[in-house]
Formats: C-alpha cells, structure tokens, sequence
C-alpha cells in the first residue's frame, strides 16, 4: 500500500541556517552542517600538573618559560639552574648552571634561539644562553648593553630587572620596578628605549606582559590600573577586578588578559582566583578551574594557560576547551528553540504531523510541543496553551488543528558532554491518515473516529518512513550519491578488481569506466587504463615479445636478466612516486592478476629513485642528471663563493669565527 507523499501531502520545512535564524533561540545555536544544537563555550579546565618533585631533589620553582613544542624552562632560583622539561614525555634535563654567571637570577624568557634570564644583583643583569648548546651568547651590564653603550641610570642607580618579557619580533622588555620603568632592548641584548617613564614614575609596577600585536602592558598596584602602551606610548589604562594583591599577568594570543594573586592566607578559606579580561579590561570573569596562589602566569600558542604556584612548588595546565553552557546553578545543559510560525494560507484543512529528525546521544533529549492559531503567534514564551510536549518523537500527531498559523517549539536537554542536534523539523498538511482506506461507518462517530485515526497513526508513522525509502531507493544504485559500505557494495556487483585500499573518489571513477573497460579486457591498454585510474598515472608495460629483436648479444643478455625469458609474460613497472604503500603495491599486483589473459604470467616492480648499475635504472624516469652542486669534502665550490655566518655572535662548537666574532677571556 505503498503512497506517493508528496502528491498528497505538503510539507513546511527548518532545516538550513537562515531558517533557524527566524525562530526565537534561547541559548540554542546553530552548527556545523546547519544543526540546531546547544550553545557551546570556551572555558579552561584544568590539565597536568608539573610538580618540583618531579624535578631533581630540592628544586625550587621560581620562574619559568614556554619554548616550542610545549616545552618548559625552568628556573630554580636557589641552586642556580636552569631545567629543560619536556611535558609531553615528562622528561627533563639540565639545561644550563647560573652559577658562575648570576647572583640573583629573578625571571627568565623564551625568544627564538634561546633564553635570556634576569639577575638583580650580578654584574650582569641580562645573560642570553643559546637554545642549542646553552651557551652564553650576549650580556648585558648593570650601566650599559650588549655592545657596551651605556644605560641611562642616574649616578649611584643601576639597572635592576625583576621581570622580562619578550614579543613575537624578538625585543625585550625588562621591568625595573626600583626605577619604575620599563627598559626596552633589541634581540641582541642592544638598549633600544625605556617606556613609562613618566606614567610608571613613582607609582608600584608589579608585573608586565607583551601581547600577540606588540601592546605592553603594566600593572600598577598603586592606582590599581592596568596601563596599556603601543609603540613605547601610553594607550589606554582602566582600573583592575576585585583582586586583593594581583601579581601575576599574562596575555593569550587573541589578546584576552589574565590575572592572578599572590598572598598569604590567614587560616580563611582560599578564595585567591585568576581573573580573564577582555583587552580593554571588561568583562572580568573568574576562571573556575583555578583556585589558589599565582605567582607567575604563561599562556602558550595552542590555547594552554599555566599558573605557577611557588608555594606549592607546582606548574598547572589550564586547557581551553570548548564545553556546553550551563546556566548558573543548573547541573545540565538545556536550551529552547521556538520556531517562526509555520503559514498554510488557509483554515480549511487540518494540520497533520510534525517530523523531527535528529541526532541523540547517550543521556539527550528533545522534547516537541507545539501550538496553533488562526492570527500570527507573537510573543511565544508568555503562551500556556502549548500541546503536551513528547520527548524524542520522530513523528508526532497533531491533534485536529484547522488554524492557520503553527509554531513549535524544542527544548534541548544535553548529557556532560553532548547536545541533542537537530537536523530538520517538518510540518506536514493537510489531514490524511490511514483512515481513509477503511469504510465510512468508521468516520461517522466524532470520537471514536479521532480515536482510531491517532491509533492509526502509529502504523502510519512506520510504514510511511519505509515507503519513502522504497520511493528513494534509485539512489542507492547512483555511485555519485553513495558513499562507505554501500559504494563498496554497489562495486561488488560489477565483478570489477578493487579492495579497501580504493579511495572513494577514485572508485567511483573506477564503477563509471567499467562499462568501457569491459571492452578492453585482457588488453595492454585495459591494464594500464586501470592501473591508472588507481594511481593516477600510467604504467610502463614490457612484454616480452616487444624485446625479442635486440640484435646485440650483451644487451639481449641484460633484457633476459631484467624481464625474464619467458614467451608469454610481461612486466609492469611501477614510477618511484606511483605508489606510496605496501597496500598499494599489493592492489596493483591484485589488478594485474585479475586482468591479464589466463595464458600469461604477469610480474609488477616498484621502481625506486636510485640507480643501480646493470638493472631497473631509467633517465628521466627513477633518475636524473643534474648539475654539480658545491658540497664540502665530497663536492666543488664554485668561483666566487663566499662563506658566511649570519650569527652575530660566536658560538663555541656551534658557528664561530674567532676573528671576528669571538673574544676568549
């Protein structure tokens, strides 16, 4: 009893983005392939925790720099070291000993090709270590810089840096709290500007940071401010969230601030917490999965933040994860949509079934309501008359609704983790149900008639879904609009040779050639056209009839070796880039035995790109003649080259010249 729907039916449908849009949203969203789904939030939680224990016996943390590929440098203060850790191994290793270099070594930064570390009383107050072999590279005085010019200290006054930051064009920014400034040098340790001057002067800067598009910003315990500076000059300022001591400071990549506290607690509950901020500094919003000391604060490229806590002797990893809104003191996550009014033009005819197709994970729920009216439907939330809602209906039966206007409405229930997505919403017209196929004297009576149509509906329901497969199923036989285990099924029928290492793509090219390659079966332009299909080029093909004629007795000899004597046989070779795996390897070897004629033995090779003398070498093909290139010991410089060295500082063992780069003191 199978029923052309859509001659008989007319549907109204949601199911693109710029329909959604017309409905009410209340913390729904719409996503990915235009899904109505629950809103979504970035939000840190926390990660690993790197401990000092995990470090040599007695180390403590005192500061510390992010390097590439989530590895930490590690500073301990009192035994003067520098530890390289790997946190995705948990591995670490001594990277450099401060002692015969620092005094007090108070903060350390990462820049590209190594670490500069800050000492307040040494008598040099910047040290650069290459990232290579820890080597000291640069260094800067308590009066002058890298190249010996002086710093503009006032007489009895040195150049004390308590922290140090470096941006994404390699300066460095040392904060020189006594003198209440912020002193500015090039990659190269070379004093460039002091910044703050004037604004910083005889206030209380704690902390500085560099944000991704060269802001500098200070923190002022005084004025409790943020100053913001571009380009060494003061930008903007505004006041700090109700933090009793922030110490700690940090921006991410997209510019957003972090603060953090450092102070004793006096047997109360710890409540110290770190604050994110927008750029101006709105919005401050506590981060939940940190509560404690914050003594210095890092965010990386990859949307990790870490806290340290000298107290505990700890690093924790704040990840950035994307996590289902909750409203505040609800245990899950819930949204509702309510639609735009669904219009059928006129109040005739009966409404007759909403469909919802959706997805459910584990521990979700929709629930489907609706409500009908013959005016338009305006401010939804404040209506009481909506339908009794039904959780996850596929289809649901509307209950003899003749009004013109519909709306619906979904409320969204999410598990931890998950939403509920919502792919389409239906609402189908006018009235037909299954109750038309029996006799009249079941439609007389009011009530048992509705009664038996909605008993009816639930066959209805079922049978219409598999009448609309059984409408559609042309489509599984089109290789354009299948794709998984039904391309491979529909394969499977053409007695074609392919297995699991076809890429969808290029079987579907493969299904659509077949008609036209069943013409040139057992063919030499068949098995290479196949060959190609599935590696994208076409084979070199030998047969040994083709070889037969080398007069030349040591060249007949050689062909012999490499193709074999065999009449009826011929050999495929493969281009060095042809294939990439053993599995593709082994599918062309499957092609040519399903292929060739049944007399014939067929061999594959997979050229490699090398020569080897006397075998499988071919010009232009798995090798090539090229020009001399200079190579030291193995090699010829050609005239006129000059050899240099683009670091500007020597390196011992690394890129030294030692006249002109290097003093051995």
């Amino acid at each position: 009893m199978a029923t052309n729907e859509q001659s008989e039916f007319t549907s109204l449908t949601i199911n693109h983005r710029a329909a959604w849009e017309e409905g009410l949203r209340i913390n729904v969203d719409v996503r990915g392939q235009d899904q109505l789904s629950l809103r979504t939030m970035n939000q840190y939680l926390q990660g690993d925790i790197i401990e000092a224990k995990a470090l040599p016996r007695g180390t403590a943390f005192a500061d510390f720099a992010i390097g590439p590929c989530r590895t930490l440098y590690i500073l301990d203060a009192v035994a003067s070291v520098i530890y390289r850790y790997d946190s995705i191994d948990s591995r670490y290793e001594e990277f450099v000993s401060l002692r015969s270099y620092c005094a007090s070594p108070t903060s350390i930064a990462y820049a590209c090709g190594g670490i500069i570390v800050a000492d307040r009383a040494g008598s040099h107050r910047l040290l650069h270590f290459a990232e290579l072999n820890g080597q000291l590279t640069w260094r800067v005085g308590d009066r002058e810089d890298s190249d010996g010019r002086p710093l503009r200290v006032a007489a009895g006054v040195s150049f004390q840096p308590d922290q140090i930051e470096t941006n994404a064009d390699g300066l460095i920014y040392a904060l020189d709290a006594g003198r209440c400034r912020v002193v500015e040098f090039d990659g190269h340790g070379r004093f460039r500007t002091e910044i703050g001057v004037s604004e910083l002067g005889g206030k209380q800067p704690a902390a500085i940071s560099v944000s991704a598009n060269g802001t500098l910003y200070a923190l002022d315990l005084q004025a409790r401010q943020m100053l913001a500076f571009a380009q060494g000059e003061l930008a903007s300022s505004f006041d700090l969230p109700p933090l009793q001591s922030p110490t700690a400071m940090d921006v991410d990549a997209e510019g957003f601030l972090y603060l953090g506290e450092s102070r004793k607690l006096l047997g109360q509950d710890d409540d110290r917490s770190i604050f994110k901020l927008s750029p101006n500094g709105e919005q401050p919003e506590a981060l939940a999965a940190y509560q404690g000391n914050a003594d210095r604060i890092r965010a990386d490229d990859e949307k990790r933040l870490y806290v340290l806590d000298r107290e505990a002797g700890k690093i924790t990893v704040l990840l950035l994860t994307e996590v289902l809104h909750r409203a505040p003191g609800n245990p899950l996550a819930t949204g509702t949509y309510y639609s735009k009014a669904f219009d059928k033009t006129e109040s005739r005819s009966f409404w007759h079934k909403l469909v919802v197709d959706a997805d459910l994970p584990p521990n979700t729920q929709i629930e489907v309501s609706y409500v009908t009216d013959d005016e338009e439907i305006d401010d939804v939330e404040a209506r009481t008359d909506w339908s009794k809602p039904q959780i996850n209906p596929k289809q649901m039966l509307i209950l003899r609704s003749k009004e013109r206007y519909l709306r619906v409405k979904l409320a969204l229930v999410g598990s931890e983790n998950e939403s509920p997505r919502v792919r389409s919403v239906q609402a189908v017209f006018p009235r037909i149900s299954y109750l038309r196929y029996l006799p009249a004297v079941y439609q007389e009576e009011e009530k048992s008639r509705d009664f038996l149509e909605r008993y009816l509906s639930i066959f209805e329901a079922m049978m219409t879904s598999s009448e609309r497969q059984i409408d559609g199923i042309a489509r599984w036989f089109d290789a354009d609009s299948v794709g998984g285990d039904f391309l491979r099924w529909l394969a499977s029928w053409l007695a074609i040779a392919y297995d699991e290492h076809w890429p969808e793509d290029k079987l579907r090219q493969l299904i659509h050639a077949t008609p036209a390659l069943y013409g040139k079966r057992g063919t030499r332009d068949g098995l290479e056209e196949l060959i190609r299909l599935f590696t994208g080029a076409r084979p070199i093909i030998v047969e040994q009839y083709r070889i037969r004629c080398a007069e030349d007795p040591e060249i007949a000899a050689l062909l012999e070796r490499l193709f074999g004597s065999e009449p009826y046989s011929f050999c495929v070779l493969l281009k060095p880039d042809q294939i990439r795996t053993a599995g593709e390897y082994a599918t062309v070897k499957r092609i040519v035995d399903a292929e060739k004629p049944a007399h014939t033995n067929g061999g594959v090779l997979h050229l490699q790109p090398c020569i080897y003398l006397d075998m499988h070498t071919y010009v232009g093909i798995n090798s090539e003649l090229t020009e001399p290139e200079p190579r030291l010991e193995t090699g010829v410089i050609p005239r006129d080259a000059v050899l240099r060295n683009p670091t500007p500082f020597g390196q011992v063992g690394s890129s030294t010249l030692k006249a002109d780069h290097s003093a051995l003191a």
